[in-house]
């Protein structure tokens, strides 16, 4: 299915006017779903664009309703596709849509970090933050959008105080994390640290001091090791701390083995 889905999709695709019994529908859906999602991987924007539109007419009239799940798969996928070709004007629509109808904060999340490299493409890093910090701020989590250096220096000294005990390369022993929320948070802040970094390094320091608290809290999760080599970066700068921040680094990379991703090893190495 996976090697002919585009050959299998194209010939349903052409008889769908043919096509009328709700479950047949459906089934197409789902296999323009699987090819809008191949297409998107491949980076051919317009043809994922146009599958998972085709997929979303093949829905239930009440399919928010009746297969949320489903729906949620097609909006949110049309979201990023709609980001990664710049078509920001139907990526809006689309927004509004699926912002509407998420019912739980794991869809809220994934809305966001769709949310914030959007918003950093068209230059709007600040537009960017304040969704981050909302939503972290739904979580509990609460950040000053305009930190002072005196909120840089109590958040270092509490981080401090919480790895005195501790030898750094052990925290890779640290069990992974299981929190849903934390593990929420901790997608959410990695997601936002870069662009904090280019307009709010003052916010860019607290949300990698409040990373590595709640990996020491919680435990590791993939995350974790961005926010320890950021972390790194934070002692050799700011504090002075040379071999410490070395070692952090040391832990991001050796964490890496642990959770293989892409993305991250992108952003650690």
């Amino acid at each position: 299915l996976e090697e002919k889905i585009f050959d299998i999709v194209g010939q349903l695709n052409h008889s769908l006017k043919l096509l009328n019994d709700p479950i047949e529908r459906l089934e197409i859906a789902k296999l323009n779903l699987i090819a809008g999602q191949k297409a998107k991987m491949a980076t051919a924007y317009g043809a994922a664009i146009n599958y998972l539109t085709i997929g979303q007419n093949c829905l239930p009239e009440k399919s928010w309703e009746t297969e949320y799940d489903l729906t949620f798969n097609f909006f949110i996928e049309t979201l990023e596709a709609t980001y990664l070709s710049g078509d920001f004007k139907h990526m809006s629509q689309v927004e509004q849509v699926v912002s509407h109808q998420a019912k739980t904060l794991s869809d809220e999340a994934k809305i966001c970090e769709i949310q914030i490299p959007a918003n950093n493409a068209q230059n709007k890093q600040l537009k960017a933050i304040k969704i981050a910090l909302i939503f972290l701020n739904r979580l509990g989590i609460s950040l000053p959008a305009e930190p002072t250096q005196e909120n840089i220096r109590l958040a270092l000294q509490e981080t401090q105080a919480s790895l005195s005990s501790k030898p750094i390369l052990s925290i890779i022993d640290l069990p992974m994390m299981s929190d849903n929320q934390a593990i929420l948070a901790m997608r959410i802040m990695a997601a936002v640290t870069p662009t904090a970094y280019g307009v709010s390094p003052r916010l860019m320091v607290l949300l990698v001091l409040k990373q590595v608290e709640l990996s020491l809290k919680y435990g590791n999760v993939s995350e974790s090791s961005f926010s320890y080599v950021c972390y790194g970066f934070i002692l050799c700068s700011l504090v002075g701390d040379i071999e410490s921040g070395y070692q952090f680094g040391q832990l991001a990379l050796d964490l890496l083995q642990q959770f293989p991703e892409k993305r991250l090893k992108v952003r650690v190495i």
